[in-house]
């Protein structure tokens, strides 16, 4: 095997590994940081990934906590 299947292979088991990490960093989940950590100490079992898969995919996000805000703003006001 080539040095250059080997890089391949390695960068897409990674990719894997740290899929809950790049969901939270995509989606800007305001967690990401503490997703990470769990993702990178517990990820090597599978419930640890699954847990932090669906922690990254949940809707705990900056987009999402400015529309709750803007949404108590213009219900106060109205």
């Amino acid at each position: 095997m080539s040095q250059a299947n080997v890089g391949t292979i390695l960068v897409c088991v990674l990719a894997g590994y740290f899929l809950p990490t790049l969901v939270a960093l995509a989606r800007g989940h305001m967690a990401k940081l503490a997703i990470f950590l769990a993702n990178l100490l517990f990820g090597w079992t599978l419930i640890g990934w699954a847990a932090t898969l669906i922690w990254a995919a949940n809707s705990n996000t900056f987009a999402n906590r400015g529309l709750a805000l803007r949404r108590r703003i213009a219900d106060e006001a109205g």
